[in-house]
């Protein structure tokens, strides 16, 4: 646990502006994120809830912060500011994390150019070029997560404790998150939208449960039955249409291959993650 959202309204003043169309291409945010300006004054526009805390979970690639907004309305205003750029973009029911990488922290740069200031030397130009060349320097990994039931799925359907269901919800979406995450760092040529997102709640839901279950994961996806159910959350890395039966049978098979794989080696999350991706597991389908 740690320190909440004044301290991200610091390292990106942005959050302080509000969100309306034709924000992004205002003044005052490119003055922010393009110059690194700060403001005078950084008013807090969240709602704020006394649950509200920062996470720090050890992960395969290194100790990483994970953002717990409570009110549902913080997040949505986060995740608009920060990975849209504060543009009024509608954030789906089903959403309720996002992992936001490369977003440039200026404060770094500038807290940079304080050392480099010391040493006498005078071409701060050449100095900057040198040091943003490598992105690590200066640019962030964001993960935020917000409460409620898991996909928006109620506890109910998965025959669960609404209260408990929703205090799982959040160990589901954090690992969900860090999995995303790591399998960047670590994977990055096992990419599939759809694959990614099936493996991460896998990995979430071992967190939460000690267990996979291939109907809890059909279901927070928006299947049941080998029928789509709108408004699932499968519906969120699709353009303009529902999953069609090829789509649905994809999803359908890698899960069962996930099931398959755990019931065969039961591991610790983040181990079983490391087998399912070092042998690309499914991943001949989504090819």
């Amino acid at each position: 646990m740690g320190e909440g959202i004044e301290t991200y309204l610091y390292r990106y003043p942005q959050l302080t502006l509000p969100v309306q169309a034709g924000m992004s291409q205002d003044a005052r945010y490119t003055d922010i994120v393009r110059r690194g300006k700060l403001p005078h004054e950084l008013p807090n526009p969240f709602y704020g809830h006394p649950a509200d805390r920062v996470f720090s979970i050890e992960t395969p690639v290194g100790v990483r912060d994970v953002l717990y907004l409570a009110d549902r309305r913080d997040f949505v205003r986060f995740v608009q500011v920060m990975a849209h750029r504060c543009e009024p973009v509608e954030i789906p029911d089903s959403m309720g994390a996002a992992a936001l990488l490369g977003v440039t922290n200026w404060r770094k740069i500038q807290a940079h150019k304080r050392k480099w200031a010391v040493t006498g030397a005078t071409d701060w130009q050449a100095e900057f070029r040198r040091f943003t060349a490598n992105k690590e320097n200066y640019q962030d990994e964001l993960l935020v997560v917000s409460d409620g039931p898991y996909s928006a799925v109620p506890g109910e359907q998965l025959g669960l404790d609404e209260a408990q269901w929703r205090s799982d919800s959040l160990t589901v979406r954090i690992w969900h998150e860090l999995t995303h995450l790591v399998c960047r760092k670590l994977w990055p040529e096992n990419k599939h939208a759809i694959r990614d997102e099936i493996v991460a709640d896998c990995i979430g839901l071992l967190a939460a449960f000690g267990r996979y279950d291939p109907t809890w994961a059909l279901r927070i996806l928006g299947v049941r039955e080998g029928a789509y159910l709108p408004g699932g959350r499968l519906q969120n890395y699709l353009t303009q249409q529902l999953p069609d039966s090829q789509l649905l049978g994809a999803v359908e098979r890698q899960v069962e291959l996930l099931a398959q794989q755990w019931q065969k080696t039961p591991q610790e999350p983040f181990a079983f993650l490391r087998t399912v991706e070092e042998t690309k597991l499914g991943m001949e389908n989504w090819l």
